[in-house]
């Protein structure tokens, strides 16, 4: 996708595009594994990965935990997921 967000008061313009697969492990919980590039104005391009599971708590709420890799950083994501 493209991307234009302001972080701590710098802009980013930029770019990223990722493939991967998703698929439920057990009737209320679902993994992924996600491959990508990105390449924003302020950064060199780069290429990461992303592994992730939903705890699906009923049809509409669960629970999203994600860990992305980057070739000098790790970032790490917890938090609810509404799904309609």
């Amino acid at each position: 996708g493209v991307a234009n967000t302001n972080v701590l008061g710098v802009d980013r313009d930029g770019w990223n595009v990722e493939t991967g697969v998703r698929g439920s492990m057990t009737s209320n919980l679902e993994g992924y594994a996600l491959a990508g590039y990105e390449d924003y104005d302020q950064a060199d391009g780069e290429f990461y990965a992303r592994l992730g599971a939903q705890l699906k708590i009923n049809e509409t709420w669960g629970v999203n935990g994600e860990v992305k890799y980057v070739d000098d950083y790790v970032a790490y994501f917890v938090g609810p997921r509404m799904s309609f």
